[in-house]
């Protein structure tokens, strides 16, 4: 395996481990979100209006 091809190979991998991360960190954020949501609905606003 030449240098190219290994380079190609880890900005790959580097490019799989991102969109991992950015799949998680959306999954995350939704869950969030919706925690909020049910808190809110609960307490009422968080912040007046």
């Amino acid at each position: 395996m030449d240098v190219i091809e290994r380079l190609e190979r880890r900005q790959t991998e580097s490019e799989i481990r991102l969109a991992t991360a950015i799949t998680a960190m959306a999954g995350t954020l939704i869950e969030v979100r919706d925690l909020l949501k049910e808190r809110a609905e609960v307490t009422g606003p968080l912040m007046p209006t």
